[in-house]
């Protein structure tokens, strides 16, 4: 009983105000004399099947691989109480070297756990129609299951 009341005491949210309050009010750091800058998090954890092989765009000096990535999300419909199953595409880039090299071996229809950040990027195309594109830059990629017509192929680890 007694945690619960400290929760409901304002005096911890309203320190917390004030820390933040303070922050945000100076715009130096007072230690280093440089602007401040908020802390912000863009961190995305997707779990899902390659939709096609991976396509290599960009030039030889940069590279990159994108490929899309399906995601599955079940739910009930309220009306009738049917499940229902629909499907997210993402589209996942990759930039790093040493990762294009390895993800070259992506194919459609594997598992696989991508870590990135998100990218929003906005462009018009030849007609001035104006597209916008949401992708996913992978930092990691691991291999969850491999196709059984690969060499070495069935459930196991590979970690890019």
């Amino acid at each position: 009983m007694n945690s619960l009341r400290y929760f409901n005491n304002h005096k911890v949210f309203g320190n917390i105000s004030k820390q933040c309050s303070r922050l945000l009010s100076s715009t130096k750091d007072p230690v280093t004399e440089r602007p401040r800058t908020e802390k912000c998090v863009n961190r995305v954890t997707l779990l899902g099947r390659v939709g096609r092989d991976g396509e290599i765009r960009g030039t030889t000096e940069n590279p990159c691989l994108i490929f899309p990535l399906a995601t599955n999300f079940t739910y009930r419909k309220a009306s009738t109480g049917e499940y229902l199953n629909r499907t997210d595409w993402h589209r996942i880039c990759v930039f790093r070297p040493r990762f294009i090299e390895i993800a070259r071996s992506i194919e459609k229809g594997e598992r696989v756990l991508v870590e990135g950040s998100l990218s929003h990027q906005t462009y018009q195309d030849n007609d001035n129609k104006t597209n916008n594109v949401t992708s996913v830059i992978a930092d990691q990629i691991i291999f969850l299951s491999r196709n059984a017509n690969r060499q070495g192929g069935g459930e196991g680890e590979d970690n890019l």
